[in-house]
């Protein structure tokens, strides 16, 4: 009945963007056996970036920061393709790490008839060095930046030409102020 020691494990789902109501309305107005549930506007799709910016790293943050100082092992169960999406991580031996990530994956039962939740790797890690490649990415090539930035703004100015016009009209009225 006593507590001998202690860690802390942290479980992240994805969270899904998009919804199957608009799905589920197309289906029923044709109610074909061969409708593509994926092709429809707005099907749920995963949101990785989302479940870990918002909710997985800032958890990892406060929690972590804490077990670290406390000096308590630490471990994070995820989804295999959510793990594949976050930066590449420095993996080390389990004598040397403070951190696993327990990886997860649905497999289909023998038989065809369920899917088990199956642990399918485990990838240890250092908290500090994990939570450096969070918080501090690497920014990447400017040049493939910059040219992704200017096929937006071609596509916008084919689209509405006017709000290159709004755009550089608000530039003009900024211009005449007082120098910084």
């Amino acid at each position: 009945g006593r507590i001998l020691d202690f860690a802390s494990l942290e479980v992240q789902a994805v969270y899904i963007s998009g919804t199957i109501r608009g799905a589920f309305r197309t289906y029923m107005e044709t109610q074909s056996p061969d409708f593509e549930w994926r092709g429809v506007t707005k099907y749920p799709r995963p949101d990785y970036l989302s479940s870990s910016n918002k909710r997985l790293i800032p958890q990892m943050l406060t929690k972590g920061g804490i077990f670290k100082q406390w000096a308590k092992k630490q471990a994070v169960a995820v989804q295999t393709a959510f793990f594949n999406t976050l930066p590449e991580l420095i993996e080390v031996s389990p004598e040397e790490a403070d951190l696993a990530w327990l990886l997860y994956d649905l497999i289909p039962s023998e038989d065809g008839l369920r899917y088990d939740l199956t642990h399918t790797r485990t990838v240890y890690t250092q908290f500090e060095t994990a939570l450096l490649k969070f918080t501090a990415p690497e920014a990447g090539d400017i040049s493939q930046f910059v040219k992704g930035l200017q096929k937006e703004v071609d596509n916008k100015l084919t689209v509405r030409p006017e709000s290159a016009r709004d755009f550089e009209n608000l530039l003009n009225e900024n211009d005449g102020g007082e120098d910084e």
